[in-house]
């Protein structure tokens, strides 16, 4: 079914369009196996899909750190609240795992 997808579809389509100064719409790319959503191919491909990343089970377990997080800064901090707190998400590691 993949590699028939491939072919009807017309990978080399896309490129030639891509080339050819044409927009080319976006998708997700990766393994169509953990994804079919990645076929058709030929589309702008992005790694992430940032409708899917983090996932719910992530976002609860980042409010449990962070609650606890907050609850210890004053204290570290001689009862005083922090001034800003940042948030990084690395793009490779959720490439990886994705």
């Amino acid at each position: 079914f993949c590699l028939q997808q491939v072919v009807v579809e017309n990978e080399l389509g896309g490129l030639v369009g891509a080339l050819d100064g044409k927009y080319i719409l976006p998708g997700p790319g990766g393994d169509p196996i953990r994804n079919p959503d990645v076929l058709p191919t030929g589309k702008n491909m992005h790694a992430l899909d940032p409708q899917s990343i983090p996932t719910s089970a992530a976002v609860d377990c980042a409010k449990v750190v962070v609650d606890r997080l907050l609850e210890r800064l004053p204290a570290d901090k001689g009862g005083e609240d922090p001034e800003a707190i940042a948030f990084t998400l690395w793009g490779t590691d959720n490439i990886k795992t994705y």
